[in-house]
């Protein structure tokens, strides 16, 4: 019966020939991340790489209350399961911008962590073939 309301009021909004597919609209499942799978991976990095934290950037009054809180995206990623706490020592810079809606888009500056990555690329193995068999 959860999906009952959701469900009429998905095909009241949704156009007639998408509503086979209504559970792609549903909010609830939108916020279900995918079970873990064998190809989920760590990040190996170089023997060169050193340790550096991230800068840290002070929010404005405005930005540390209201509705835009950009805490409350923090605190909403693990409960649904988009995210968990790290085992990494390293740190990158976060930022947020504007959007035209007046909310804001976080931003992850990953450039140093990037330049000494291990890169793996098997193309006959990537995550979207295996996937797709």
């Amino acid at each position: 019966d959860d999906e009952v309301k959701p469900k009429e009021e998905i095909k009241r909004l949704v156009p007639l020939e998408y509503h086979d597919f209504w559970k792609v609209f549903c909010q609830h499942k939108s916020e279900c991340f995918p079970e873990a799978k064998t190809w989920n991976y760590a990040i190996d990095l170089k023997d060169t790489f050193k340790l550096r934290k991230g800068h840290m950037i002070p929010l404005s009054a405005p930005e540390k209350e209201g509705p835009n809180r950009n805490t409350s995206f923090i605190n909403e990623q693990p409960r649904k399961g988009y995210i968990r706490p790290s085992k990494s020592p390293m740190t990158s810079l976060v930022f947020f911008i504007p959007k035209k809606d007046g909310k804001k888009h976080m931003i992850m500056d990953y450039h140093y962590l990037n330049e000494y990555m291990v890169k793996i690329i098997n193309l006959s193995e990537t995550t979207i073939d295996v996937s797709l068999r």
